[in-house]
């Protein structure tokens, strides 16, 4: 096989142009050679190889020299890793270019292989006499080791420089002349200095500003003295300012020499604040401990008292010289019978004790009274437990406040049992709600447990429900009080009628916290007050008819007699028997008495009822006893009416009559009032009576004695506020020092 290919050598030698294979000599010297070389013919193509470029390709005589420079089975990488296109290698530019390529480095692979090598090349192109290229020498160097090896370097080169630039640490390399030769944003940022405004000059008279210069000189001498050392200080800024920082300086050595150093600072600033925090943190417990509003009380392994603080102190008694180092039991012999020595040895070994009230006594000081105890253990910084930690607080006030509340939560008991009534609070927070006793009875319940407020709502009339939710809803979200009348189904089916109030209680951001409020059954009430609304319509009614017969009987009776007696006056006039002055004169006033009186009784009974009324409606009624009123006065009447608000039913016309006359009577005697307007109109399916004057007004006193003071033909504002309720509407009165309004509205149908 070594005889084939050295053939095979000798024959493609052969066929080189004896120009650049002179001799025996040349083409021995290529075969040892152990670089490679590969000659190229004028286009580039391969004309030959040694043995070491063979070695390199993988490849017999016969294999390389079969293929073209541009067709060859090998892919050519450039130096950044990217495929060599055959216009850019070199061997071509060298032939083209007529100018050597030195130092080209070109790495290449096989198809389908990921394994490069990487050769160092030099071509030397080849001339004839005539100065044309014929060809060209290529020597290359396997340089694949040194090229990893670069990489790698190139690689962990990369790395450390990440490392230094990313680090927080700052980092800055000094000369042996004390100047800076490099530094990282690290350093910039925590000293405020840019690298190019520092390099060169001295870094320890930059950082060492007059009042820590000592220190720092110290620092510098120990690093050129060839130690490393480490510090905690403060080094100055470019500003001026001082920053706590901690610090490591590495000297660098040449042929035992220090040459250099390498510094590292970390900003210490928020680890020394800590520090001094806890420092002041320590102090500011003691002084807690100290002036603590509780008890704070600390105890050794054994037990025995190792801290009493000032609060234990004016609440035993006992001074706490008197009980450090004692042990419990010798002061307090009480702690056994209550427990409270076994809840010392449950935190000792390891329990945590909340919240237990125990009496206790001093038998050398006599001081007795409740406290709330808890016990933690006490551990070391390696967890284990060292002793018990105790909170001491004095309730015995509490204790007798709530004696107090229990006793003033039976008086209240018994007041809601006399009054029906009950109380209740709701914590929106928490959504925990109290029930007194006596609610849970008037709502049919056994207990709290029974509670449930989806339940609750369940029970409440349909057509009270939906309207007292909103109630409550609006109230709560406005932090108002509330207040409404609901219908409750009892167990037994019936309803109860209950009146409920409650005032909102806002927490610390204004919103509602807590809802407090009573309930009370007001059924028997409720019901009393419908019955003697049913008996006041019943008397109104009754007036009404009584008024109309009155109003009827002056008309058709009263009224046709004295017209009666009117004409046989005139008849006794004419008499001839009737001569003397003294008969004539009584007769004209006896005539004239009569005329008045007839006319009284007709204003009399137009008053009681005006058959206007139910001749042609309350229109034409009002519009008619307006003009008298305002004849009989002297007080200007306007009425108005902008639509025609047609017949409605009887009772209807008769309150809103009553309206009119109850307010005109009002404004002649108390306003004051020369003016006055009457607007009777219907909007939105509703008839609006408006009677307005410009009078002095009325205060609350007086206007709520009105409501109850019968008036000449009515019965006050109250009768009238009752015969609108019972036909589905409403009075409403308004009065200030403008005048007085009175507004009377009612459905349309």
């Amino acid at each position: 096989m070594a005889s084939s290919s050295q053939g095979s050598a000798a024959r493609a030698m052969a066929a080189v142009d004896p120009r650049l294979l002179s001799d025996e000599y040349v083409r021995t010297l290529l075969q040892a050679f152990q670089v490679g070389v590969v000659l190229h013919g004028p286009k580039a193509e391969i004309q030959f190889a040694n043995k070491a470029a063979l070695d390199m390709f993988g490849m017999t005589q016969e294999q390389l020299c079969s293929q073209t420079s541009e067709n060859s089975n090998l892919i050519f990488l450039r130096e950044d890793g990217t495929e060599c296109p055959f216009s850019l290698r070199p061997v071509l530019q060298a032939i083209e270019s007529r100018q050597p390529v030195i130092g080209q480095v070109l790495g290449w692979r096989r198809p389908g292989s990921e394994s490069v090598i990487w050769t160092q090349m030099t071509i030397m192109p080849q001339f004839a006499k005539d100065g044309t290229v014929t060809g060209a020498i290529n020597t290359f160097t396997d340089i694949t080791e040194r090229r990893q090896a670069e990489m790698a370097l190139a690689e962990r080169t990369s790395f450390l420089n990440s490392l230094i630039e990313n680090t927080p640490l700052g980092i800055v390399a000094i000369r042996a002349d004390h100047t800076v030769q490099l530094c990282n944003p690290a350093f910039e940022k925590l000293f405020l200095y840019r690298q190019e405004d520092i390099l060169g000059r001295p870094l320890y008279d930059l950082l060492g500003v007059p009042e820590i210069r000592t220190e720092v000189d110290l620092s510098r001498e120990r690093v050129w003295q060839g130690k490393a050392t480490h510090i905690v200080a403060r080094r100055g800024r470019s500003d001026g300012t001082l920053v706590d920082v901690e610090g490591y300086s590495v000297p660098l050595f040449s042929e035992g020499k220090v040459t250099g150093a390498v510094l590292l600072y970390q900003d210490v600033t928020d680890r020394k604040n800590m520090e001094s925090a806890l420092r002041t943190t320590a102090e500011l417990n003691h002084q807690i401990v100290l002036s603590a509003q509780e008890g704070i009380v600390v105890h050794g392994r054994d037990l025995r008292y190792t801290l009493w603080n000032p609060y234990m102190e004016r609440m035993s008694g006992l001074k706490a010289a008197d009980v450090i180092g004692k042990h419990p039991l010798e002061l307090f012999p009480f702690m056994t019978k209550e427990g409270t020595y076994g809840d010392l040895e449950k935190a000792l070994a390891g329990e945590i004790i909340s919240s237990h009230d125990t009496p206790f006594a001093v038998p050398r000081t006599s001081q007795r009274g409740w406290t709330n105890n808890n016990f933690a253990p006490l551990r070391d910084d390696k967890g284990e437990i060292v002793g018990v930690v105790a909170t001491v607080r004095d309730i015995t006030e509490r204790k007798y406040e709530d004696e107090q509340l229990r006793r003033s939560e039976a008086l209240l008991s018994q007041a809601e049992h006399m009054t029906n009534f009950g109380s209740w609070e709701f914590n929106l927070k928490t959504g925990k709600w109290m029930l007194s006793k006596n609610l849970l009875q008037i709502f049919g319940l056994a207990s709290e447990a029974e509670w449930d407020r989806e339940k609750f709502w369940a029970r409440i009339h349909p057509e009270d429900r939906k309207r007292a939710r909103a109630n409550i809803e609006r109230a709560v979200a406005e932090c108002k009080p509330f207040e409404h009348v609901l219908r409750h189904r009892a167990p037994d089916g019936t309803y109860r009628v209950h009146f409920t109030r409650a005032i909102q209680i806002p927490g610390p951001d204004g919103r509602t916290e807590r809802s407090i409020g009573v309930a009370q059954d007001i059924t028997d009430q409720t019901r009393k007050e419908e019955e003697l609304r049913q008996l006041s319509a019943c008397l109104l009614q009754l007036q009404d008819e009584e008024r109309r017969r009155i109003a009827r009987d002056l008309h058709d009776s009263v009224s046709q007699k004295l017209l009666t007696i009117s004409l046989n006056l005139v008849q006794l006039g004419k008499s001839a028997g009737l001569r003397s002055k003294r008969g004539k004169q009584v007769l004209t006033d006896t005539r004239k008495m009569v005329k008045d009186l007839s006319k009284e009784i007709r204003s009399l009974s137009y008053l009681l009822h005006p058959p206007l009324l139910d001749e042609l409606g309350l229109a034409s009624a009002v519009e008619e006893y307006v003009e008298g009123f305002s004849r009989r006065s002297g007080i200007d009447l306007k009425f108005e009416m902008p639509v025609d608000v047609g017949r409605l039913s009887p009772d209807s016309e008769t309150a809103l009559f009553r309206i009119v006359q109850e307010a005109l009577g009002n404004i002649q005697k108390h306003s004051g009032s020369d003016t006055g307007r009457i607007r009777l109109t219907k909007d939105d399916g509703e008839v609006v009576l408006e009677i307005a004057d410009r009078g002095r007004g009325m205060r609350v006193k007086d206007l709520q004695e009105r409501e109850v003071a019968p008036s000449t033909l009515g019965v006050g504002i109250l009768g009238m506020r009752e015969r609108m309720r019972q036909l589905g509407g409403r009075l409403d009165i308004s009065s200030g020092s403008r005048g007085t309004t009175v507004r009377a509205t009612l459905p349309s149908v």
